[in-house]
């Protein structure tokens, strides 16, 4: 299959229209005349299509946009697709077919006999969070005969509409659905939307950079406790690489980071430990800053070195879920919820003065967003 036949995401044009983002070349059946170096394309599925080199046209592109044509440019064995909308929903259902035969899904290790299924599953992921309009990331190998030039495709669901057109929407997004009953107004806007979108576009790339560097972030276990552990992992190292990159690009990064940390300490109150990633962004503004000469593996690197300093070891965080049961309970939360997602897994006996310092952490938390008194 010729080049002129491929999609090629990341180089050379980028797609800004209703479907996918940072494609050089249009998809056969969906586009008219495909194009041969980086000439421009559009058809029903692609539309608009502006080369990353053409200054001009960029500088009206989504910004969101902007952010993976960057990332694109920094590493070019992966190429970078968002999909959100109808048209994006309709795409992730036949993107299985177009990532070619033999694909293989990079987050989860698993064994070659089910490959298939894992893709499957993955497709299906994708097609309800585009749906939904939820942030997500997925990074796959592709396959023989793929419509895609590069080597590895990371896939990025994010919809922008719902939170430029609503300036509070990012806040209710973030802010849990426990505990925030006499706090948060619909019109209540705590988070910049522009610095809510740049952060999650970071958050969500670092997971695609992750696997790409260090193979899958999530291995083989039966065991529920330990996959809720590597699921933090996953989460804590992705906002401590979004925190940096804030920190690295904005003018005054703390007041977003200190309100955003404050709104994953609370994430505890919906049973939401896989993203209680506070302490992570709060130890970005202390910690060892990024240099801007680091490449991008090197940036990987120091979020991973940085969890692994502050976070919880895997024999300490079953204690830290038990602590959590015992804090809702004591806030009037029924943790019933909260214990059946682990599935019957039996849990160590809770540690006191870990619910008592969860419990501060909370209320700072909860100062920080709204100014409350103990």
């Amino acid at each position: 299959m010729g080049q002129s036949s491929k999609i090629s995401c990341g180089l050379r044009i980028a797609c800004f229209a209703t479907a996918m983002v940072l494609v050089t070349v249009s998809l056969p059946g969906y586009a008219q005349n495909a194009g041969q170096g980086g000439q421009s394309v559009s058809g029903p599925l692609l539309g608009h299509q502006i080369e990353v080199s053409d200054q001009t046209a960029l500088a009206g592109a989504d910004p969101v946009d902007r952010q993976l044509a960057e990332y694109a440019k920094r590493l070019p064995e992966v190429g970078f697709i968002r999909l959100y909308g109808e048209k994006g929903a309709r795409f992730a259902q036949k993107l299985l077919k177009l990532l070619g035969e033999g694909a293989i899904n990079l987050d989860y290790e698993h064994d070659a006999s089910v490959s298939g299924t894992l893709l499957q599953l993955q497709m299906n992921r994708i097609g309800v969070m585009v749906k939904e309009g939820l942030p997500s990331a997925t990074l796959f190998k592709v396959g023989k005969g793929s419509f895609f030039e590069h080597p590895y495709l990371c896939v990025i669901s994010l919809d922008t509409d719902s939170f430029r057109k609503d300036p509070g929407y990012a806040t209710r997004f973030m802010t849990p659905a426990q505990g925030s009953e006499n706090h948060v107004s619909h019109e209540q806007a705590m988070l910049d939307t522009e610095d809510f979108l740049k952060f999650t576009v970071d958050h969500e790339v670092f997971h695609c950079l992750d696997a790409y560097f260090n193979g899958p972030t999530i291995k083989k276990t039966d065991d529920v406790i330990s996959n809720r552990y590597q699921q933090y992992l996953n989460e804590a190292r992705a906002d401590g690489f979004a925190s940096h990159a804030f920190i690295k690009t904005s003018s005054e990064p703390k007041k977003f980071l200190k309100r955003f940390a404050a709104m994953r300490t609370l994430s505890l109150l919906d049973f939401d430990l896989q993203h209680f990633t506070g302490d992570v962004i709060m130890e970005s503004l202390v910690g060892k800053p990024v240099s801007p000469s680091q490449g991008i593996e090197q940036e990987v690197s120091l979020s991973r070195q940085m969890v692994a300093e502050i976070a919880p070891s895997a024999n300490s965080y079953g204690v830290l879920l038990a602590s959590t049961a015992r804090l809702i309970g004591e806030l009037g939360i029924d943790p019933e919820e909260f214990l059946n997602t682990l599935k019957g897994q039996k849990l160590p006996q809770h540690d006191e003065s870990k619910v008592l310092a969860m419990l501060d952490e909370i209320k700072q938390a909860q100062r920080t967003l709204w100014k409350t008194s103990d």
